[in-house]
């Protein structure tokens, strides 16, 4: 699927809370589309959803999103999201996006994120975030200070399709047990210590 299905969102799908996007191989950006559910609480875009390198989430997208994953992105180079996007945003979670430089400006404006976790990403965009032996390398730390809890989880560069899907499945059947159970707030996968080890 080289383009993601253009139509109006926010009357086609005003219902939908929950999407898990995974293998449908997009290459034009489908934030576009997506930006516009006006009810959207959870996002997982997960190995091979999305082939480009530029991702974009503009301002007044997103408005009711708590819980967004990047799961295997392995193209994405370059995430930008404006001020004034995702202004409900509480959990994010960066996975295996190998080829991504450097997390969005525009999380410094997100007030309301509670959980950044970083998981499977390589050094050179983990240290810019966090002190490596002691020094301070975190070029990157002024846009996410104000988040309470950053979790970084060590780097794994080599996962292959089959350990991705293994890893994804897991995060959806997560997700489903934590709707099922009406507590939202677990939808940020538990103890990622464990379940990453």
């Amino acid at each position: 699927m080289a383009n993601f299905p253009k139509y109006d969102a926010q009357y086609m799908y005003a219902s939908l809370v929950d999407m898990t996007l995974t293998e449908i191989e997009i290459e034009e950006d489908p934030m576009k589309t997506l930006e516009r559910l006006p009810n959207q609480r959870s996002l997982l875009l997960a190995y091979e959803s999305f082939l480009g390198k530029e991702m974009r989430c503009k301002a007044t997208g997103f408005g009711q999103l708590r819980f967004f994953r990047l799961f295997g992105l392995t193209n994405l180079v370059k995430w930008i999201v404006d001020e004034g996007a995702m202004p409900n945003l509480s959990v994010l979670m960066i996975n295996c996006c190998p080829k991504l430089e450097i997390v969005p400006n525009g999380l410094r404006y997100i007030k309301t994120l509670k959980e950044l976790i970083v998981v499977s990403m390589p050094e050179r965009f983990t240290n810019r975030i966090q002190a490596v032996n002691g020094a301070d390398q975190r070029q990157d730390f002024d846009k996410v200070s104000h988040i309470p809890s950053i979790i970084v989880n060590g780097c794994r560069t080599h996962l292959t399709p089959d350990i991705l899907r293994i890893l994804i499945i897991s995060s959806v059947l997560q997700s489903i047990r934590s709707i099922k159970m009406g507590d939202l707030d677990g939808f940020r996968l538990g103890k990622m210590n464990n379940e990453y080890k």
